[in-house]
């Protein structure tokens, strides 16, 4: 069993995700990067892509519209306008290029 940590994935319209996850890779406006349990504390801005979460059953995908990203006392949060859930990394940035392309 590998280690977690719990996330958050807020929108204007609420939560899109919660839960204990193992890493998530975030769009980073300097490039992606990840988090495991444990990092540093940080604050992100993001901008719009694709948000990988990898938790204990199973990985997930969201197209988001770019926003923050804040690691704080071993728990991640994502805010962002919006975020659409993807069956797969393919259909999040094919999501991501209809909904959010001028964004980028």
């Amino acid at each position: 069993m590998a280690t977690t940590y719990p996330f958050s994935l807020v929108t204007l319209e609420g939560k899109v995700f919660e839960g204990d996850v193992e890493s998530i890779v975030a769009p980073g406006e300097t490039g992606s990067f990840g988090v495991l349990a444990s990092h540093a504390q940080m604050v992100s801005a993001l901008e719009a892509g694709v948000l990988e979460v990898q938790a204990e059953n199973g990985r997930s995908f969201y197209a988001v519209s770019g926003g923050v990203c804040e690691v704080r006392q071993n728990h991640a949060l994502v805010l962002c306008d919006k975020a659409i859930k993807a069956d797969s990394a393919d259909e999040a940035k094919a999501a991501f290029k209809t909904a959010f392309a001028g964004l980028k």
